[in-house]
């Protein structure tokens, strides 16, 4: 049996090999045969390519036929090569299939080997039956002869009393005695040699019984350590769970900070297109800055020009009348106040474009200003007001009094105002665009800060998260460890507890057979003895214990059968824990393999990682 498990685990390492070298051949034509798409499509497209270059350059159509021809002799040789891969693997298969075909007629074998074993079992057991009832056919028989020996007994008496009266010769009388006394010493030695075969049968009967509670610790342990190897096995699928559930999140932990990485990296990019903008809008906002100061100056000149425009009308209208003196310093006193309040305003309002100041524009400063300063203040809003209204009434009525080179002057400056007017509303406009393109940046910026920070702890978890992982991983791989060093010392020590077991079990085989048939010899002769010579009573003291004896070895005998029962639990319960410490050392072993090489009841099968 255990030759033909160890042809049958070569057979199927032989298998093993057999697959793997099988796998190994088709990764390579499936890679042969990718190259080989791969090189058609280099063909293809080098075809093209040199179809173009043949109509456009003609020096180039050398080149192009050898590297044509070299990418052809590297296409049949990879053809080649696969061929020789593909017969190669062909013949694999039949050397599997021969393998296979070995192995399922060595399985028959065995079946039919293990067949007429229990064909021989079960007449080796009749043969016992019949044995013991023969025994007690003899028990019976021997019980009979005893009872004729006491008769045997009780006749001498009488038969010397008859003698007594009798007139028989003494020579027979001694003829008798002397009979009786060689019947006894064979008795006797015969008395001796079953004691000792009694005696060295009990010794026997202790070994067995000393051995029959060795084993019986033994496979206390080894269902002890059994259970303990299946809470190991249980604790280790917990693990594999455990590790999948941790992988998984892994994966989907991965898959978050990837697109957060994705969306940081189009942030940074609309942060780089904002900050572009940003500069732009702060190089044209101090373009507008230098426009607006000229624009500045230029009302500042032009506010001297209108002032000396007036010193020449003042000049040239001499007019004695003290009224229109007093009324037109005042209104220059309030053009001034108006053109210093105005200048404030434009201050204090964010520089927007290119501008260019006429009096107008300051008269209409001077109008807002005083606007506010009604709101402010509605009694001196309303005095200024009528002052301001005044006095532009005097302004106009010295102008339509003035020549005509200052007319048209006037419709320039009115014409300006209302230009001056439109362009700084729409300035104005442009300003609080800028503005609002302002705060959206600076929003983008608080956002893209926060969305920074964010990363940041999910890259913080993610590194945590995988130092756990891998602390498990290295845990997992410890207790692996630990497991097959276990597994190997439970596998030395179920092998030797079955070499004990299988040693036992043939020495009981071997003292029955020769307890039978010292038995089957014993019985003969004493019927022989019994039936031609009477003994004395200590003799048949003797020969009670003897039968006692014989009796005890019997019942010892009638109990055997349990303790081959009890065997066969025991190798039973052995080629059990066997069965799962492979199963352990193939899980253990080779979890992270595709196939599995290291275990007989697998048979190449493929595992899911």
């Amino acid at each position: 049996m255990m030759l033909m498990q160890q042809d049958r685990i070569d057979a199927q390492g032989r298998i093993k090999s057999l697959y793997a070298t099988k796998t190994q051949l088709e990764a390579t034509i499936e890679q042969q045969q990718s190259d080989l798409s791969m090189r058609d499509i280099y063909i293809k497209q080098f075809s093209r390519h040199t179809g173009i270059a043949d109509q456009s350059f003609e020096p180039n159509v050398q080149h192009s036929d050898g590297a044509s021809s070299h990418s052809q002799e590297s296409r049949k040789r990879l053809e080649d090569e696969l061929s020789c891969h593909k017969e190669r693997m062909a013949e694999l298969q039949k050397k599997m299939q021969l393998i296979q075909e070995q192995h399922q007629s060595e399985n028959a074998q065995s079946n039919a080997y293990i067949l007429r074993l229990g064909e021989e079992l079960s007449s080796l057991r009749s043969q016992n039956a019949n044995l013991e009832s023969s025994n007690n056919f003899l028990e019976e028989q021997l019980r009979i002869l005893r009872k004729q020996l006491d008769e045997t007994i009780l006749l001498p008496s009488t038969s010397d009393k008859q003698k007594t009266n009798s007139t028989e010769p003494q020579m027979d009388l001694t003829d008798e005695l002397d009979q009786l006394k060689n019947a006894v010493i064979e008795l006797t030695t015969e008395k001796n040699v079953i004691t000792t075969k009694l005696r060295e049968t009990e010794l026997l009967v202790q070994q067995n019984d000393n051995c029959f509670e060795e084993m019986k610790q033994s496979l206390d342990d080894a269902q002890s350590r059994i259970s303990h190897f299946e809470q190991l096995q249980t604790v280790q699928s917990t693990m594999n769970t455990d590790v999948s559930l941790l992988s998984a999140q892994l994966q989907n932990e991965k898959a978050t900070v990837s697109r957060a990485v994705a969306q940081n990296v189009e942030l940074k990019v609309q942060l780089t297109e904002l900050q572009d903008r940003l500069i732009v809008v702060i190089n044209e906002s101090a373009a507008k800055e230098d426009e607006r100061l000229s624009a500045l100056a230029a009302v500042e000149r032009l506010s001297q020009q209108l002032s000396s425009n007036e010193k020449l009308l003042t000049e040239k209208e001499v007019a004695p009348k003290e009224d229109n003196d007093s009324k037109l310093h005042e209104a220059l006193l309030v053009e001034r106040c108006q053109q210093t309040e105005a200048d404030d305003i434009l201050l204090a309002v964010p520089y927007s474009g290119n501008e260019t100041r006429t009096p107008w524009m300051a008269e209409t400063s001077c109008n807002s200003s005083c606007d506010i300063g009604l709101q402010a203040e509605p009694e001196q809003g309303q005095t200024e007001k009528k002052i301001c209204d005044n006095a532009l009434l005097s302004n106009g009525e010295q102008l339509q009094h003035s020549p005509l080179h200052n007319c048209k002057s006037i419709e320039e400056g009115k014409k300006e105002p209302n230009d001056l007017a439109k362009r700084l509303e729409t300035l104005c406009r442009e300003n609080e665009l800028y503005r609002n393109n302002n705060e959206k940046l600076e929003y983008c910026l608080t956002v893209l800060e926060s969305e920074n920070e964010s990363i940041g702890e999910y890259i913080a978890l993610y590194r945590f998260q995988r130092s756990q992982v891998q602390q498990r991983i290295a845990e997992k791989d410890s207790a692996l460890h630990q497991l097959q060093q276990h597994n190997l010392q439970l596998m030395t020590f179920l092998s030797e507890l079955r070499n004990s077991v299988l040693a036992v079990m043939q020495n009981n085989n071997n003292q029955s057979r020769n307890g039978s048939g010292r038995r089957e010899q014993t019985p003969t002769s004493e019927e022989a003895q019994f039936t031609t010579t009477p003994m004395s009573d200590a003799e048949a003291v003797s020969v009670e214990q003897n039968q006692h004896q014989s009796a005890t070895v019997i019942q010892r005998e009638h109990s055997a059968p349990q303790m081959d029962d009890a065997m066969g639990r025991l190798m039973r319960i052995l080629e059990r824990s066997e069965a799962i410490s492979r199963q352990a050392t193939c899980l253990a072993a080779h979890q992270a393999q595709i196939h599995c090489t290291g275990c007989v009841e697998c048979q190449g099968e493929l595992f899911t990682l």
